[in-house]
């Protein structure tokens, strides 16, 4: 597919599309990944991908291992017990399973000073590494993880909720 864009117009391509941009003359363009519940693995997959391919720095996605530390941290948060909403479908939780299990190989390596451990401590936020907040983090996400599975077991099949009467 070819797309040719002129003055004053934009270009939202969804995850997971592979393209390439060719600029025939000066231009300005602005480009980023948007990142949202739905496309986590989407996003873990191509990272996997740049990495695989050694795409050059520059191209990559910029900070993106802070970014899922930053999510797990919220989503820890959000589902800490007596807190936070059920997850919205059973989709939605596959997505937050494969951020899980990216965060505990993170944790893995840290902790096994195993290939590429340095990098992954160097995506931490700031101040993560000295006092562990990381350990703490995976481990609540794991908790609040579990409690979020059971409750979608608890839903009828079409994952809807029902009304409580009062």
């Amino acid at each position: 597919m070819k797309i040719e864009v002129t003055a004053n117009q934009a270009v939202l391509i969804p995850s997971g599309y592979l393209h390439a941009v060719l600029t025939l003359k000066d231009s300005f363009m602005l480009g980023g990944s948007f990142v949202h519940e739905y496309s986590i693995r989407s996003h873990l997959h191509f990272r996997k991908m740049e990495l695989h391919t050694n795409s050059l720095r520059g191209n990559r996605y910029q900070q993106f291992g802070r970014f899922c530390w930053l999510l797990a941290q919220y989503y820890a948060d959000a589902w800490a017990p007596n807190k936070g909403p059920r997850p919205k479908s059973y989709e939605f939780l596959q997505q937050i399973h494969h951020l899980r299990m990216f965060i505990e190989l993170e944790v893995w390596k840290i902790q096994n000073q195993a290939a590429g451990w340095k990098k992954c401590v160097g995506s931490l936020p700031w101040g993560w590494r000295e006092d562990k907040t990381y350990v703490k983090v995976i481990r609540r996400l794991k908790r609040g993880y579990a409690r979020m599975s059971r409750k979608m077991r608890q839903l009828p099949p079409d994952g809807s909720e029902e009304e409580e009467s009062e």
